[in-house]
């Protein structure tokens, strides 16, 4: 399925850069209230997967640019990403927006529970608060 991609073919993001619009600019409708989107790094074309829940939370499964909250940080990421530093990128960005908006967080594998949501730390980074929410009581 085709996404816009988070920044032009011929730039460069820096670490800091965040893409020129936000997700639900560039996210593609494929059924409906279903939603996705690049979060490139882990491959080129991994897509994020966003719908409403019945109670109206905005879930997000989020792909391997973040499969477990032990890949919180900015540099921990898989041993075979096909690009490590656009997967460093795309997790600012994607943490950056979820905090921002809100997201519940599916974190595709996490052995517990799965579901977090995003805040800001006083540190510069992120915080993962889980909700007690596993794919079987949501």
């Amino acid at each position: 399925i085709e996404s816009p991609i988070p920044f032009p073919h011929d730039h460069r993001p820096h670490r800091n850069d965040l893409p020129t619009s936000p997700v639900r600019n560039r996210r593609t409708e494929v059924a409906p209230g279903l939603f996705v989107f690049l979060v490139p790094g882990h491959t080129w074309g991994q897509q994020a997967i966003m719908f409403e829940d019945a109670e109206g939370r905005t879930m997000v499964f989020t792909p391997d640019v973040m499969p477990t909250s032990h890949h919180l940080g900015a540099a921990y990421s898989l041993g075979y990403d096909v690009e490590p530093y656009t997967s460093m990128l795309s997790k600012r960005w994607f943490l950056t927006e979820a905090a921002d908006a809100g997201w519940h967080l599916v974190l595709d594998h996490e052995p517990g529970d799965a579901v977090y949501k995003v805040h800001r730390s006083d540190r510069g980074w992120f915080n993962l608060e889980s909700t007690g929410l596993t794919g079987c009581n949501w």
